[in-house]
């Protein structure tokens, strides 16, 4: 038998952390390993570093694209 969607728990989500806090002490076990490579650490903060700027340059580039547009269009619609 199906339970309708007016019958399903409303606490349905904490089944799911159920899940997560069962799978977490294996997730400590990988982190303390990774703390002791910490050279990767470095070559990988600095690979993030460059992503990020990259994607704010990126933002800023379009945003300064729709700002010249946008100025664009007003000026075209005052020359009438």
């Amino acid at each position: 038998m199906k339970k309708s969607a007016s019958m399903k728990s409303h606490f349905s989500h904490f089944e799911e952390e159920k899940i997560v806090e069962a799978r977490r002490p294996e997730t400590v076990r990988e982190r303390k390993k990774a703390a002791v490579e910490g050279d990767d650490d470095v070559e990988l903060d600095a690979k993030v570093n460059d992503f990020i700027n990259k994607f704010k340059h990126q933002l800023k580039s379009q945003r300064m694209d729709s700002i010249i547009k946008y100025k664009e269009m007003v000026n075209r619609g005052g020359e009438k």
